[in-house]
């Protein structure tokens, strides 16, 4: 008896690319210890053949796809928390502990990557205006005011009349 086909179980080799998005509470662009993940962010990973897949940050901001080829790829995050912005880009010269910004390219070439983070700072609430600028005399004469009605409102409720 003659075999004309052979299979000897070779599988091409398939990678992993992911890891987290954190809140940069000190604004440097960089994962410190102690630095909470975000949850519930949307990824999307863009393939080298333009298909996509999903997936969504976990409880402690990690995310990861399996099974990739090697190549060119693109990562995009959304579903952001309302009142936060992405933080500083590409920091230093650590590669796994920096934010790569909310659209970073990233590759695979013959190993994982665990590289393509990002990291998130709270939009800062713009501050009232100073004392003695008209704006700041308009707030603390209209606060007199709504004093003043209420203490009104008080007096009649009591039926006390001046």
């Amino acid at each position: 008896m003659t075999y004309k086909t052979l299979d000897l179980g070779i599988k091409k080799p398939v990678y992993k690319l992911g890891n987290r998005v954190w809140y940069d509470d000190n604004n440097n662009g960089l994962q410190n210890k102690g630095e909470t993940g975000v949850e519930g962010v949307k990824v999307t990973l863009i393939k080298p053949d333009g298909t996509k897949d999903f997936t969504t940050t976990d409880i402690y901001g990690h995310y990861e796809f399996e099974g990739l080829e090697n190549g060119d790829y693109k990562v995009e995050f959304s579903n952001l928390p309302g009142g936060y912005k992405p933080t500083l880009t590409n920091v230093g010269t650590n590669d796994l502990i920096d934010s790569d910004g909310l659209t970073p390219n990233a590759t695979i070439a013959n190993a994982d990557n665990p590289s393509v983070d990002l990291g998130m700072v709270c939009i800062p609430v713009p501050s009232l205006p100073k004392t003695g600028s008209s704006s700041s005399s308009l707030f603390r004469d209209l606060g007199i005011l709504i004093a003043l009605a209420g203490a009104l409102l008080i007096l009649r409720k009591e039926k006390v009349f001046i």
